[in-house]
């Protein structure tokens, strides 16, 4: 169980998904960002740069205090748009290609252990697996040169990460967000936008499912979307500080 503390002392107890709603200009972003700092959250803002020219081939030390880096003036900046993900993604290819060099080690060692599962179930075979299963026809790859490959009829075309359209980056975005989460909540701000409703549903039903030790909060003007949280518990936004 993961209790949600609101600024105003206001303490929703549960595990199930929190939607808080509320109408434009109450404080509902800046409510979000008090309630990731009070529980030691996570948060993914509304305004994200999804924008992907390329992935910068780095050491995974360095790519991960860039991030460190971005998430935290995501913290103290929350009017700005996020522009972590050329190198979240570059992170997270670092760890695959560590734990691909450290599975061959094993599997060649001759031991009779059994090798590590997170050394095939890494992040990055993660979010390749969530995006592929919402997008009929078409397929990810994330490496060396990413790229999109869609299936029209009988013929195959490719075409570069860079060429995705705004939801399917979004997409991409929010898995390895959520993928990449270590702290006990994730706040998301907007979380429908981009979407068709029934893919939102979906994508977010995924992604609960694969991070159940993680709270999700959403913040959201969308009630379709808001309905079809399952088990979810409803909060309404009053101020930056308060809630009902």
């Amino acid at each position: 169980m993961t209790d949600v503390k609101f600024p105003s002392g206001l303490v929703v107890p549960g595990e199930h998904p929190l939607v808080i709603i509320g109408p434009n200009g109450v404080g509902k972003t800046r409510l979000g960002v008090n309630i990731s700092q009070a529980n030691d959250g996570e948060r993914i803002a509304a305004l994200r740069n999804v924008e992907i020219p390329d992935i910068p081939q780095q050491r995974f030390s360095q790519a991960s205090q860039q991030v460190k880096s971005a998430l935290q003036q995501l913290v103290s900046q929350h009017w700005r748009q996020s522009f972590e993900l050329q190198n979240l993604l570059s992170e997270i290819l670092a760890e695959d290609r560590e734990k691909a060099v450290e599975y061959r080690e094993q599997a060649f060692s001759g031991s009779a252990k059994p090798i590590d599962p997170s050394l095939v179930e890494t992040r990055l075979r993660q979010i390749v697996q969530v995006w592929n299963r919402h997008f009929p026809n078409r397929t990810i790859k994330i490496d060396y040169e990413p790229k999109v490959e869609r299936t029209i009829g009988t013929a195959t075309v490719e075409y570069p990460i860079a060429q995705m359209s705004e939801g399917e980056r979004t997409a991409l975005y929010l898995a390895a967000r959520v993928v990449s989460c270590t702290r006990p909540t994730i706040v998301v701000d907007e979380p429908e936008s981009y979407f068709h409703p029934l893919l939102a549903r979906g994508l977010w039903d995924d992604l609960e499912d694969l991070m159940p030790e993680t709270r999700f909060i959403y913040i959201t003007h969308d009630i379709t979307f808001a309905l079809s949280r399952r088990r979810a518990q409803f909060v309404i936004a009053r101020s930056e500080t308060e809630a009902d």
